[in-house]
């Protein structure tokens, strides 16, 4: 056998070793990146609290603020009725959607949006509990961000909820949630909305495809408080989303 072969034969074995680690390191790389995640999180839920301890009944505190800032700008884009609205999705360039150093606050991990399934089984047609998928919700557009969870898309609603409000989610996470036009996502499954402030419930009531300018689906309805999920490589002619409807309490 001569050096050529030998060289050409240890390449494709090289080539295969990197193939099969490849999913492994990805799958080290995320875990990693979810626990700083949850660290950021967690900081900013403490920081949170201090901060409405520290200050006076009548002040308020930068969270509050930005809260306020983030009702307002919700309400902005229903009055303006998305006025610079365009179907474009956000490229990592673009960082921050929302600038919250504005309020002294460095905010990347926004929340978690968490999705419960219930399926039948094939056997006694049961109803059975899969397991929940959670994703963190980021403000900054980052590849790694757009890889591992969601982030607004621009000109819709920021995720706190509240009428006349419709928050579309952009990602294409790469655990859990389906891939190549096969997702694991079903019309009744319950989407939960984590924030600094609240918990919001919302039921997948349609699931669709949409083309690249579509823009009348990003729309806020009069009344409304929905999320949608749009799932798409950045390239690709195939927008999947899930829409939900925010689930109102009885009494």
């Amino acid at each position: 056998m001569t050096l050529t072969q030998l060289i050409i034969i240890a390449l494709f074995v090289l080539a295969g070793i990197i193939a099969f680690l490849s999913p492994i390191f990805r799958g080290i790389q995320s875990g990693c990146k979810n626990i700083a995640n949850k660290t950021e999180y967690q900081e900013l839920l403490e920081m949170k609290e201090a901060a409405e301890v520290d200050c006076e009944i009548d002040e308020e505190n930068p969270f509050d603020s930005l809260y306020n800032a983030i009702v307002d700008y919700n309400n902005e884009l229903h009055n303006n009725k998305q006025e610079q609205l365009t179907a474009e999705l956000p490229k990592p360039k673009d960082g921050a959607g929302f600038d919250t150093s504005l309020f002294d606050l460095e905010i990347n991990t926004f929340g978690y949006v968490a999705i419960s399934r219930k399926r039948i089984t094939k056997i006694r047609k049961k109803e059975k509990e899969q397991k929940e998928l959670n994703f963190p919700i980021y403000l900054k557009v980052k590849n790694s961000n757009l890889l591992n969870g969601f982030t607004p898309l621009p000109q819709t609603s920021l995720p706190i909820g509240g009428e006349n409000t419709f928050s579309i989610l952009y990602g294409y996470p790469k655990s859990g949630i389906g891939k190549d036009k096969k997702f694991d996502i079903k019309v009744g499954d319950i989407i939960t909305i984590t924030n600094l402030w609240d918990i919001l419930e919302y039921r997948i009531t349609d699931l669709c495809y949409l083309t690249k300018d579509d823009v009348d689906y990003m729309k806020i309805e009069d009344g409304k408080d929905e999320v949608a999920l749009l799932i798409s490589e950045p390239k690709s002619k195939y927008r999947y989303c899930a829409y939900a409807s925010r689930i109102v309490s009885e009494g």
